[in-house]
């Protein structure tokens, strides 16, 4: 919270220190966009303090451009695609893991079948169910991809192997419950 409270404080005096007056008596352009930095930061604070992550919601949210102006909308779709690049790279990951780790063949197969399905199948559903304005359609995607990243963390429990994918499968989940709880919000 205080690290929220900080950047905002930095963000808006770099904002006023580019101007050429330290306190201009006129509305200036950039007075204006402070406060519209400022209700995109209420937005985004707002937002995130109901969900489950407040503090991995923010630092997404705050480390995309888009997230200052937008909706609600707006912000569960930044929040869809940061998901989709970490889901992403957990496929890239689980592909490199199974040239060097034939023990973890089958579990890594899974974890292959599972995030392709989050991936061609789950997100998409969230972002066309975002982009049409259908948020119980984006809210199954996110479920859906809860489930699945569940399912092949179990795939090495029922291979009786310590799984190698833990951190990123917690990074995915943690992340799908955020953007679940934004778009529920909608609803």
């Amino acid at each position: 919270m205080r690290s929220f409270a900080l950047s905002c404080i930095i963000l808006s005096v770099l904002l006023l220190s580019s101007t050429s007056h330290a306190l201009p008596l006129k509305k200036s352009n950039h007075i204006f966009m402070v406060r519209e930095k400022s209700s995109s930061n209420e937005l985004i604070e707002s937002t995130c303090k109901n969900t489950p992550n407040y503090q991995l919601c923010v630092t997404i949210l705050l480390s995309d451009s888009r997230s200052f102006d937008t909706d609600i909308y707006g912000l569960g779709l930044v929040v869809v695609d940061a998901l989709k690049d970490k889901a992403t790279s957990t496929v890239e990951y689980i592909n490199k893991l199974k040239g060097s780790n034939p023990e973890f063949s089958l579990p890594l197969i899974q974890c292959s079948i599972m995030y392709n399905a989050i991936l061609k199948a789950d997100i998409p559903q969230a972002i066309e169910g975002l982009r049409k304005g259908v948020p119980k359609f984006a809210e199954d995607g996110m479920a859906d991809t809860a489930v699945e990243v569940q399912g092949c963390e179990n795939s090495f429990k029922q291979s009786n192997n310590n799984s190698l994918l833990t951190d990123m499968n917690q990074d995915v989940y943690d992340i799908s419950v955020v953007a679940k709880s934004i778009i529920r919000m909608l609803l």
